[in-house]
């Protein structure tokens, strides 16, 4: 629903249709798992990767292989 409101989707990065390996990937391993084991520190490594890199891309989003893009 947030995707939605932000006018935002998330695409694998080689251009495929996302599968749920990637999902689980993405948000259960990249972002809870890791999150919780480091403490929070991956949440805060995450937001600063987003703010400083160029393709906007979360430490979640390296590990599951996908990028967040625009939908217009």
């Amino acid at each position: 629903m947030g995707k939605k409101i932000g006018n935002i989707k998330v695409e694998s990065l080689h251009g495929e249709r996302l599968t749920l390996k990637n999902m689980v990937t993405r948000e259960f391993i990249g972002f809870y798992l890791i999150g919780i084991l480091s403490l929070g520190i991956a949440y805060m490594v995450s937001m600063i990767m987003i703010a400083v890199r160029e393709d906007g891309k979360g430490l979640h989003d390296l590990i599951g292989g996908t990028s967040v893009t625009e939908v217009n």
